[in-house]
């Protein structure tokens, strides 16, 4: 018996489009019956029941197999005209072997797939067979074959292409059954009960019938289905669940189609199979929507955005499911680290996950928080498989941690506490500052922390987290003074606020009044991180006036803007140690305000949109009307880009304050790659781009491609991802300081670019 432990049983669950999965062991259930001949034999089996194998001891030959039929428990193998078949698959030689049920087949080494010939019954179980005839102990093997009465459903000749393939799905086990079509009438053998049936071309749906519902014997010819109406669309959707864990798992979830704003479950969901879930939905809008899974225990591996086709069938094939993790955490001890109670706020970071460089956080989404003491341990259960952030609060001392949980396994970390004591003194002029506040924002994070000068002008703080700061000094005696400062440990720094004052005034060009309420916006460059490009817009007061912050050494470039007038040109003025101050003057030229109206891909208003010229004026971002407006004229016909708030862009011509203008769904992100000359990785270089020869605004493809999860520099491979780009049309792109460089290629782009480095 020893020796026939160690023969080799190989057996898979029945195959789904072609492709097989392993079955796995376990003992009989009590009370299941062991055998049809009432021995007290092992069983191999299913998880689901479905499939019994049995080892034999007996005086036959090895390598012998004996093969009995069960339908409904019942022993049916003495059904006349009926034969097991045993074909070699790849790899053994030799013609099948046939043998009636029950009887003693002697079967060659080698492989096998085990059907069923019946002009009356199919079987449901479709295992793979190993003979192995190098034992010194003969046996005799015997397997029991579930099987079902047999009916038949046929297509006339002519009606789809000769390369489709007919496939009926077995509502109850999941099974599928197939045929070609060919140029003649076609016919399937499939289980007398309910069935789903449809004809594939490759990866497409052809044609889907509704649940047909066949007796013992039948023969159906499937009819000629109505035509889908205009806007409506049929959806078949497969989840493949992993290959562990997963008895029952697909009757734990609930499925459901979203799209304008609806959502709606199956109208059938095929279960019999535990490692797929397969749902129909006959009735659906026609467009963009997503798979949305409830289930305490499974999540989507990724995001199913799926596109429903105008009356026709759309098939999203396995979409793989895999098991909720869960995150358990507690606190770094230090010493300067409160005791007590923290507020912990876990946030969705799933829109990091193409992003390089530091995490932008704002990105990040809440999903629940919690409130628990800084010496104990907490968990979150549940979560979906994507990128996480704690942000958590000590007292005064807050600070966010990244976990990336995309690979769907539980976590265990430890937060790190990083507490830095940063003091210093602030002065104007070789004079102390008191009253003086600090805000110190840190850049990874956008964390503020905020601390005062006393009367000496000296200020202490602790900070957390470690990183690069900018420091806004405000106070009596200066307006809102930013120098950046690198906190890796504890440090000393001091501030010595620059002494020049820079006056703006905005009048109308025309009658030279003043203009309130205008606004300044200013960029800054200058030296250290964090300074370079930083715009802050200033309003102006009634005489049309405003004072700008002390600056330190470096460019300052000035544009002013009000509501019915034109858009200034801009002002530079170069500031250093000498200078103290300087007024400044904008003559604005009346203009007519033009509305817009911004909406996504299914007519809703696009709250958070906003709207570009390539000539550079901006909107403010939409309302909850989906409505903005430009500060200057545009004409109908004049080109515009539009981006929603996730970052996808679209290129129209202005069809008027009445014609809304629509954002649909972006390509998917591809890869540029810039190269030196002698072919390494290129880091940090920018691109810019045009689409259909109209050049992106700056502002607009920065923040655009941030929205939509792309990259801003390249990394550190060179490569830069680019997202949220129109699904048609032509794009050029360049690195930004290299325009000789371009490449055009029409959309969608799937390959990866490669340019140099500028």
């Amino acid at each position: 018996m020893q020796r026939i432990r160690r023969r080799v049983w190989k057996h898979h669950q029945p195959v789904v489009r072609g492709r097989p999965r392993l079955w796995f062991r376990r003992p009989p259930l009590p009370g299941e019956s062991e055998s049809l001949t009432g021995s007290a034999l092992p069983a191999l089996r299913r998880a689901s029941g479905a499939l019994v194998l049995l080892l034999i001891a007996s005086d036959a030959h090895a390598g012998s197999v004996q093969v009995f039929l069960s339908q409904d428990g019942r022993d049916v193998s003495e059904t006349p005209a009926t034969r097991v078949v045993f074909t070699p698959r790849s790899g053994t030689n030799g013609p099948p072997v046939e043998c009636a049920p029950k009887g003693i087949c002697a079967v060659p080494p080698g492989q096998f797939t085990i059907s069923l010939r019946s002009s009356t019954l199919v079987a449901l179980d479709r295992p793979k067979y190993l003979s192995d005839t190098a034992a010194d102990v003969p046996t005799k093997r015997g397997l029991v074959l579930r099987v079902v009465p047999a009916a038949f459903v046929e297509l006339g000749p002519h009606r789809f292409p000769s390369d489709s393939v007919l496939t009926v799905m077995d509502v109850e086990s999941g099974l599928n059954f197939k045929s070609d079509v060919g140029l003649d009438r076609t016919s399937l053998q499939i289980p007398a009960r309910s069935m789903l049936a449809a004809v594939f071309k490759g990866e497409a749906i052809l044609d889907l019938w509704k649940p047909l519902s066949l007796k013992p014997g039948e023969r159906r010819e499937l009819p000629e289905n109505p035509p889908i109406p205009k806007g409506r669309s049929h959806l078949v959707v497969s989840l493949l669940f992993p290959a562990s864990g997963t008895s029952g798992g697909n009757q734990e979830i609930s499925v459901h189609w979203k799209s304008n704003g609806s959502a709606l479950g199956p109208n059938i969901a095929v279960t019999g199979d535990p490692w797929r879930w397969t749902g129909f939905w006959f009735d659906v809008p026609a467009g963009e929507g997503s798979l949305d899974v409830d289930s305490k225990a499974w999540a989507l591996a990724e995001p199913a955005r799926i596109e429903a086709p105008d009356r026709a069938t759309g098939f999203a094939r396995e979409l793989k499911v895999v098991a909720r993790p869960r995150l358990k955490a507690r606190f770094e001890q230090n010493g300067r680290l409160p005791s007590g109670e923290a507020e912990v706020d876990l946030l969705d970071c799933r829109r990091l996950a193409r992003q390089s460089g530091p995490p932008q956080y704002s990105l990040c989404t809440h999903v629940s928080s919690r409130k628990i003491r800084t010496d104990s341990e907490f968990a979150f259960e549940g979560l979906d498989p994507v990128p996480y952030a704690l942000q958590w609060q000590a007292g005064s001392f807050r600070d966010l941690f990244l976990i990336d949980l995309s690979d769907s396994r539980d976590k265990d970390v430890t937060i790190p506490v990083a507490i830095h004591l940063v003091k210093g003194l602030v002065s104007l002029k070789s004079r102390p500052l008191s009253g003086t506040t600090v805000t110190w924002h840190h850049f990874v994070t956008g964390l503020e922390t905020v601390t005062e000068t006393d009367a000496d002008g000296r200020y202490e703080v602790l900070l957390a987290p470690s990183g690069e700061y900018l420091a806004f000094i405000d106070g009596p005696a200066v307006r809102r003074h930013a120098e950046a400062l690198d906190v890796e440990e504890d440090r000393q720094a001091d501030f010595v606020v620059p002494a020049n004052s820079l006056t703006v005034r905005v009048v109308d060009a025309g009658s030279g009044g003043p203009i309130a309420g205008a606004r300044v916006e200013w960029h800054l460059e200058a030296k250290g991180p964090g300074l370079r490009d930083r715009g802050e817009p200033f309003v102006c007061d009634e005489s049309g006036r405003v004072t700008l912050p002390p600056s330190p050494p470096g460019r300052v470039t000035l544009v002013a803007t009000a509501r019915g007038y034109r858009r200034s040109e801009e002002k530079r003025l170069d500031v250093d140690e000498k200078t103290s101050s300087a007024d400044l003057e904008f003559r604005l030229t009346k203009g007519s305000e033009t509305r817009i109206r911004l909406t996504d891909s299914n007519g809703r208003p696009a709250r958070g949109a906003w709207a570009a010229l390539p000539s550079g004026p901006l909107t403010a971002p939409a309302d909850s009307s989906g409505e903005t407006f430009f500060e200057v004229p545009v004409l109908p016909g004049d080109p515009v880009f539009a981006a929603s708030a996730q970052g996808s862009i679209v290129l129209t011509r202005f069809g008027g304050e009445d014609s809304p203008i629509r954002i649909g769904v972006p390509s998917s992100p591809f890869t540029v790659r810039f190269l030196s000359a002698d072919g390494r990785p290129a880091p940090q270089v920018h691109i810019s781009y045009s689409i259909d020869g109209i050049e992106v605004p700056p502002p607009m493809a920065w923040n655009a491609r941030r929205a939509a999860g792309g990259d801003v520099y390249s990394r550190r491979d060179g490569t830069l991802v680019i997202a949220g780009l129109p699904p048609t049309g032509t794009v050029t792109l360049w690195p930004t300081l290299k325009r000789d460089a371009a490449v055009t290629r029409p959309l969608p782009i799937t390959e990866v670019l490669e340019l140099p480095q500028p």
